[in-house]
């Protein structure tokens, strides 16, 4: 019951946020609570079958650890539905962190969720590459300490995962073909990154896109939630 199409769980937003900082002892108490409420909201919301369930939670030196029992049925699933279910708990994760405005950059932190059924141990490992971007991470997937899938080859699933969409248009153009401008327009702008600046460049972005398409600012929201996790 679970094997239900990958674009259902997706609803992830481009987000920007600051660095962070270590920890103090004093601090923890305040932050696990934390960590607590936001797992048990998207447990709720996306994961309302139970496959990862009963979640128990750590912080310790930048890193934020989740351990799950996970349903019988996620054994059935493949590599690559078994990754999705953990890479969509992590970027919904640090959406709501970064959303909270919590002053310990939580949403900076790694993420390592395990979780066990029978003789499999399942580790996955989310990290962001670049501390300003939120989306920028690399994510890894092992069984019993051997990798079965990761964030490259997952982007290499993109083209099989497009396929599966309802493309649905805006003013006659394609809402795939809006966000792969502003994906393009967003790495001309930038050039990939590295010269980008948030509090200037997010309204470019969105100008362009909307005057080019003609269409409003929910409409391209809704666009990027819909194709955020082919990024």
């Amino acid at each position: 019951m679970f094997k239900k199409s990958l674009v259902l769980l997706i609803l992830i937003v481009m987000i920007i946020i600051p660095s962070s900082e270590l920890l103090r002892p004093d601090q923890l108490p305040k932050h696990l609570k934390t960590v607590e409420v936001v797992t048990a909201q998207i447990l709720e919301e996306y994961y309302p079958n139970k496959i990862l369930y009963n979640p128990k939670l750590k912080i310790k030196n930048q890193s934020i650890h989740i351990y799950f029992q996970v349903h019988k049925d996620f054994e059935s699933l493949n590599s690559l539905e078994k990754f999705v279910n953990f890479e969509l708990f992590s970027k919904h994760f640090r959406f709501i962190l970064f959303s909270t405005k919590n002053d310990a950059g939580l949403q900076n932190f790694d993420i390592h969720i395990s979780a066990d059924y029978n003789d499999n141990l399942y580790d996955y490992f989310n990290v962001v590459q670049n501390k300003h971007l939120i989306f920028s991470t690399e994510s890894n997937l092992s069984c019993n300490k051997k990798t079965i899938f990761t964030s490259s080859q997952f982007k290499e699933h993109s083209q099989m995962l497009t396929d599966d969409y309802l493309i649905e248009e805006f003013n006659g153009h394609s809402d795939l073909d809006i966000f792969n401008y502003a994906i393009d327009f967003f790495k001309l702008l930038t050039k990939n990154a590295k010269y980008y600046n948030p509090e200037t460049d997010n309204n470019l972005i969105l100008q362009a896109v909307t005057e080019k398409y003609g269409i409003t600012r929910e409409e391209y929201v809704k666009i990027y939630k819909k194709y955020y996790l082919l990024y």
